[in-house]
């Protein structure tokens, strides 16, 4: 055995060590034959070599006895961690720090890896649910436009041959490409050969023109078939439809956004019931979601609306599994559920409504650009309105940039004419009327407005005779108290005043004040008259009955304001609201409508625009944006300008909730 452990140097130590842990049986063993061995040793230590009892050699042989007295080169977990026992503290800490450096570098080689390696991205799955005001009545294509509830599903449902993408432009849907002719009055379009409905049958030509020739069946009733007046379809080849129309209209692809019904389907219902049928609500069409279910309360309400991913869609199929829509009567109900994260989104924001979002930070909220046109529009045959010196009085009274940028702020953008600076037809050098107050009044000195003074005392005289039995002494006074004291412009014994009619919504009113409180400082009495958003169209606008008017119009992606400024648009059936009338600007509309050279329209269009500034007929103020909102978790959205609400799902198939890595 060996017997003096002292004498053996570290190595040998150790194992000497490691193996006497093991049992005694196997350790005597051992011993028994390092007793027989041990005398060959000490011959090789002192022979006629003359090896150094220290040194290399002794090392080897140490090593050699260790090796040979263990089964593995490789010590195991429970032997390996008495080494601390044989090392130096200095040796201790010096193997730590080298594992710790290992191990960092080996986490950072793997993070930097990963980092170029492993892509995150949108996964099949979740479901995002939209909070609308309203109760959509028909998901249908050919009535649809009159909601935009009906539009909102509409949209989703239902495939057509043109859509918008994300900045507002047109681009081919069920339509592969377009040709047009030289005189721009057919229109043939190839249709696509991979869509199908939402039952599995192929989408064809022949349920484009069923869909076309429904609109133009008076019999339906649809909406759009005023569109399409004196515009014919035909079939030239077996996978493309073509549109003849009377006479040139730049704009016409624009109309190519309606949706387009399964004629196998909607062909078995007789036009006179086509509004009676369960399709209107429960519709087969072929876009990027189909139906899957609804929930009505018990007065026959319809609350929910839930929508499922088509898998089968032709162009790049959503990642969203469900959608799903719920209906509140008011906006009060509205951000209450957004507030109880009962939706994820609310399909409109109104300005006046920001402030009551709960917890802001959880929602995206998106101002989408659109084609609005907000202005004072005059009446050309009522009261001060049909003065075109008045009118550039108070245009330039107004300082309408920095009353948009106080009161709207990001949510709205200056204007000065008829056509938005988006457009290619828009000019920019023409007549605009800046804010100078000075020369607003030098213009009414000019169109024989003087500055009168009505004081104190006129008016405590004038209350006194308020009450004449003489027409001839009390209407002068109630005119008077009518006024109030102040500086006011009057001509040939009238005063001058004006009434600016607008929809009694927050913004409205705040900026009708700041009107006010403009035109009043030039000595124009201004009288503000706020009315529902209801009785604006059907009070105001059909009849006539105002003197100025605050509002907004959608005018539509393509520059072609025909129906606003035409003088044949006016009359109660027409928009022209102001009674505006110019031949030269009438030619230019005309000119420009039909025009198929993009230059063209362009010229004409920007000509209108200085006949217009010179006229003066409506004093332009804004645009606003859509507020969208939606909350942070949905991801995907790239969108930034719509021509209707529905446009804010223009890529609707790129938004997702789940998310998948893969190694690259």
């Amino acid at each position: 055995m060996i017997k003096n452990k002292s004498s053996c140097p570290a190595p040998a130590k150790f194992l000497i060590f490691v193996l006497s842990r093991g049992e005694n049986s196997f350790y005597k063993k051992i011993m028994k034959w390092a007793d027989k061995l041990r005398p060959k040793l000490l011959f090789l230590r002192s022979g006629a070599a003359k090896v150094s009892l220290s040194g290399g050699n002794q090392a080897e042989l140490d090593k050699k006895l260790v090796f040979s007295l263990a089964k593995k080169r490789i010590p195991s977990w429970s032997q390996f961690k008495h080494l601390k026992m044989f090392l130096s503290r200095r040796e201790l800490w010096f193997i730590r720090l080298s594992f710790l450096l290992i191990t960092l570098a080996l986490t950072f080689l793997f993070f930097q890896y990963s980092h170029d390696h492993w892509v995150s991205g949108p996964a099949v799955g979740g479901e995002y649910c939209e909070a609308l005001i309203g109760t959509p009545k028909y998901i249908n294509p050919i009535y649809a436009s009159i909601s935009d509830l009906d539009s909102d599903l509409t949209a989703l449902i239902f495939s057509s041959l043109f859509r918008r993408d994300g900045q507002g432009q047109l681009q081919p849907d069920l339509a592969e490409n377009m040709e047009k002719n030289e005189d721009g009055r057919q229109y043939k379009i190839k249709i696509r050969s991979d869509a199908v409905w939402h039952d599995g049958q192929p989408l064809t030509v022949e349920d484009i023109i069923f869909t076309f020739q429904a609109i133009k069946d008076s019999e339906y009733h649809s909406p759009l078939r005023a569109s399409f007046t004196g515009v014919e379809i035909s079939r030239p080849t077996e996978d493309s439809v073509q549109f003849s129309l009377n006479e040139a209209y730049a704009a016409f692809p624009e109309l190519l956004t309606f949706g387009i019904l399964p004629k196998d389907i909607w062909q078995l219902i007789p036009p006179a019931n086509a509004t009676l049928s369960a399709l209107n609500l429960k519709p087969i069409g072929s876009g990027p979601f189909k139906f899957k279910s609804l929930v009505k309360d018990q007065s026959g309400r319809l609350r929910t609306y839930e929508l499922e991913r088509n898998k089968d869609y032709y162009q790049n199929a959503p990642w969203i599994a469900t959608v799903r829509f719920k209906f509140y009567p008011a906006y009060e109900e509205a951000l209450s559920a957004l507030a109880g994260q009962e939706c994820d989104g609310l399909s409109y924001l109104p300005f006046n409504r920001r402030s009551e979002v709960a917890a802001v930070n959880q929602f995206n909220f998106y101002l989408l650009r659109q084609p609005q046109i907000n202005a004072i529009f005059f009446n050309l045959k009522s009261g001060v309105g049909g003065e075109r010196a008045v009118r550039q009085a108070l245009a330039r009274a107004l300082p309408k940039k920095s009353l948009v940028a106080e009161i709207f702020g990001d949510y709205a953008q200056a204007i000065d004419g008829p056509i938005r600076p988006e457009s290619f037809a828009y000019k920019d050098d023409f007549l605009k009327y800046e804010y100078d107050p000075a020369a607003a009044a030098l213009s009414l000195e000019q169109a024989g407005w003087r500055l009168a003074t009505i004081t104190a005392e006129q008016v405590k005289t004038s209350q006194e005779q308020a009450n004449a039995d003489d027409e001839t002494v009390r209407a002068p006074a109630t005119e008077v108290l009518f006024f109030g004291p102040g500086l006011w412009r009057q001509k040939d014994g009238r005063w001058l005043k004006i009434t600016l009619k607008m929809s009694d919504r927050g913004e409205n009113l705040v900026l009708g004040q700041a009107i006010q409180n403009a035109w009043e400082k030039i000595g124009v009495k201004t009288v503000l008259t706020g009315l529902p958003a209801t009785e604006i169209a059907s009070q105001v606008i059909k009849t006539r009955d105002f003197e100025a008017l605050l509002y907004g119009f959608m005018v539509g992606a393509d520059p072609d304001i025909y129906p606003l400024w035409h003088s044949s648009q006016i009359g109660e059936n027409g928009l022209n609201i102001t009674g505006y009338s110019n031949k030269d600007a009438d030619q230019l509309l005309e000119d420009a409508r039909f025009a198929n050279d993009q230059s063209v329209r362009k010229e004409k269009y920007g000509q209108f625009q200085e006949i217009i500034a010179a006229d003066t007929p409506a004093l332009f103020l804004y645009t606003a944006a859509y507020t969208y909102l939606q909350a942070k978790k949905i991801k995907g959205f790239a969108v930034d300008a719509i021509v209707a609400p529905y446009n804010r799902f223009a890529n609707i198939n790129d938004w997702y909730i789940k998310t998948a890595g893969t190694w690259r």
